[in-house]
C-alpha cells in the first residue's frame, strides 16, 4: 500500500511580497495555471503506481485554502494533518506515518513524501524513480532523492554520496546551505547532490528509526495524534503535545544517523521554487533573457524577471533585476541577492504599519457599529489581530471578491453580495481572502 504525504507547512519567505504567512508559495499558480499544491497532487495522478488518496500535513490556518485548492481539482479524497505550530519535517512525517497506520491497519504501508511547494517538469522520469525507490524501500531502505548540481548554489541543502550500490548510494552526510566557496567545492568534486527533500520508505522502519534516535519526536508526536480533534476532512493535532515536540528534519533526526539511509539521483527537471532567481529559471524568456509575467513591458532590458498581478508595470534599461508588485507590496531587487528576500519580512515585523490597518469605522450610534475590513489578495485577519471587530460583529456582509469566514472548525465561503449572519452563541475566529490576486472588501455590523 502507496500512501503521498504532501507537506505544505512552508512560509516561502524568499518569494515575497506575493508569498506571505497567510498564503505561502505552495498555494500560488507560479508555474502554471494550478498552484504548487495543485500541481504537487495532480503529479500523483501521473505515477506508474497506484496510490491511496494522499495525506496533506499542514498548518492549521491554511486549512480553508486547501479545503479549496483540493476541490477545484478534484480531490476531495485527501486527507488533512492540521499542526497548530510548525515542528519541521521529522515530526510532520512522523504524524503521517501514525495516521496512515491507523487508516490501514494490518497493511504494510510505503510512504511517498512531497514537498508541496516544488516544480518538477518531468513527470515520467519522477515516476521511473519511484518505482525503482519502492523496491528498494521494501528492501528495508530509506530512500532520498538527490538532484546533481549544475551551478554552486547557496540557497540548496547537500547530500555527501557514499558507497555506490546500483543505482543508490548510501548517505555519508547532509549540509544545510553552504557558501559559496564551500558550494563551489561540492560542484567540483562530483560528490554532492542537491537536497530534494522527496523520501521514500517504509512507514514501521522510518518509525523505528525515529525511536532509536529521536525518541522524543515519537513520543510527543504520537501523543499529539493521539489527542488529536477529528473532523470531516482530516484531524488536528494536539496543541500542548505537539508544540511541546522538538522542531528537527527527516535529515538529522533520522537519516544521517541510520544504517539504511540511502540517496538515488534524479534527473527530472526538479527545482524547489525557492526564490524569485529560481522562477526566472522556470519561465520562458525572451530574446534579451528576460522573464515577464502579467501585466508588465520591458523596453531596453536584459536578464530580469518582472511580474505583476497587479498595476502595470514597465521597465526600461533594466539589467539583472528582479521587479515584482502585488498588492502587498513591490519588490525591486539585485537577481544576485535572490536568496536575501526573506530578510524583508524579518524587517516588516519591526515596522509599524498601524496607519494602514485593514479596518476603517463607517458609521456608529448607540445601538450598531458598521465596520468596513480591506484584506488584500490572499491575507486574513483574526480574532486576535482585530478582536474589536470581529468579536462584536453579528453580521458579515461581502462587497467585494470572496471570503471565508472561520467560526470554530467550520469554514463558510461568502461571495461578493451575499451576507452571514454569525450565530447568537459564537464568534468568528477569522476571515480569508481566498484569492491571491484580488483583494475583498466586507462590512462587519456591531448590534449591541
Amino acid at each position: 500500500m502507496i500512501v503521498p504525504v504532501v507537506l505544505s507547512g512552508g512560509t516561502g519567505t524568499r518569494l515575497w511580497p506575493l508569498s506571505n504567512v497567510q498564503r505561502p508559495k505552495q498555494f500560488l499558480p507560479l508555474v502554471s495555471d494550478y498552484t504548487l499544491l495543485q500541481e504537487t497532487i495532480r503529479r500523483l495522478d501521473n505515477m506508474d503506481v497506484d496510490c491511496c488518496p494522499p495525506l496533506i500535513v499542514c498548518n492549521e490556518a491554511h486549512r480553508a485554502i486547501i479545503q479549496q485548492q483540493l476541490i477545484a481539482i478534484d480531490c476531495e479524497a485527501a486527507e488533512l494533518i492540521c499542526e497548530p505550530e510548525g515542528r519541521n519535517t521529522a515530526p510532520a512525517v512522523a504524524a503521517a506515518a501514525l495516521l496512515a497506520k491507523q487508516r490501514y491497519p494490518g497493511e504494510r504501508i510505503d510512504l511517498i513524501v512531497l514537498p508541496a511547494d516544488q516544480s518538477i517538469k518531468n513527470t515520467q522520469q519522477l515516476s521511473s524513480a519511484v518505482v525503482a525507490a519502492l523496491f528498494a524501500s521494501k528492501a528495508g531502505a530509506l530512500v532520498t532523492f538527490g538532484i546533481s548540481p549544475n551551478r554552486p548554489d547557496t540557497g540548496y541543502g547537500y547530500i555527501k554520496k557514499g558507497i555506490q550500490q546500483g543505482e543508490f548510494y548510501s548517505v555519508d552526510f547532509f549540509v544545510e546551505k553552504p557558501g559559496i566557496k564551500r558550494a563551489t567545492s561540492y560542484l567540483k568534486s562530483g560528490d554532492y547532490l542537491w537536497n530534494s527533500g522527496i523520501f521514500i520508505f517504509d512507514a514501521d522502519i522510518y518509525l523505528t528509526e525515529l525511536k532509536n534516535f529521536s525518541p522524543k519526536i515519537l513520543k510527543s508526536t504520537r501523543l499529539a495524534v493521539d489527542g488529536a480533534k477529528i473532523f470531516s476532512d482530516g484531524i488536528l493535532l494536539d496543541r500542548k503535545t505537539f508544540v511541546s515536540c522538538p522542531s528537527d528534519s527527516i535529515d538529522y533526526a533520522v537519516m544521517e544517523h541510520t544504517s539504511k539511509a540511502v540517496v538515488m539521483p534524479l534527473d527530472a527537471g526538479w527545482n524547489d521554487v525557492g526564490s524569485w532567481d529560481r522562477l526566472h529559471e522556470l519561465n520562458e524568456h525572451d530574446k534579451a533573457g528576460n522573464s515577464l509575467v502579467g501585466n508588465v513591458l520591458a523596453l531596453d532590458c536584459q536578464d530580469n524577471y518582472l511580474r505583476s498581478n497587479n498595476r502595470f508595470v514597465a521597465g526600461i534599461g533594466l539589467s539583472n533585476l528582479i521587479v515584482v508588485d502585488s498588492p502587498g507590496g513591490l519588490l525591486v531587487a539585485s537577481r544576485s541577492k535572490a536568496q536575501e528576500v526573506a530578510k524583508i519580512t524579518s524587517e516588516l515585523d519591526t515596522i509599524d504599519t498601524s496607519s494602514n490597518k485593514p479596518t476603517c469605522l463607517l458609521d456608529e450610534t448607540a445601538s450598531y457599529q458598521v465596520i468596513r475590513l480591506q484584506l488584500v489578495a490572499g491575507a486574513n485577519i483574526t480574532l486576535e489581530d482585530a478582536k474589536d471587530s470581529l468579536e462584536k460583529a453579528r453580521c458579515i456582509v461581502v462587497l467585494k471578491g470572496e471570503a471565508h469566514i472561520v467560526v470554530g472548525l467550520d469554514t463558510i465561503p461568502v461571495i461578493a453580495g451575499k451576507s452571514f449572519e454569525v450565530p447568537s452563541d459564537t464568534v468568528i475566529n477569522k476571515i480569508i481572502n481566498p484569492d491571491n490576486k484580488i483583494s475583498t472588501t466586507l462590512m462587519a455590523i456591531h448590534i449591541d
